[in-house]
């Protein structure tokens, strides 16, 4: 993510770019989460999964409201 990025627009960037994937080597939805939290530093990824946060869409309402 970038230093002065909005949440909102690296979420909508992250998944621009996950459906731009071609289905056929795509990984699972699981592998998606654990992409999203690695572009996250660690205290947000902390957060998102404390949260509860498992899969994309909630991940991504987290990560705003944190």
């Amino acid at each position: 993510r970038a230093p002065n990025e909005q949440m909102a627009d690296f979420n909508f960037r992250f998944q621009q770019t996950w459906d731009r994937i071609p289905i056929t080597v795509r990984p699972t939805a699981e592998g998606a989460f654990l992409y999203f939290l690695k572009a996250m530093n660690s205290d947000i990824a902390m957060m998102i999964q404390s949260m509860g946060g498992t899969m994309l869409p909630g991940a991504y309402d987290i990560a705003i409201r944190a």
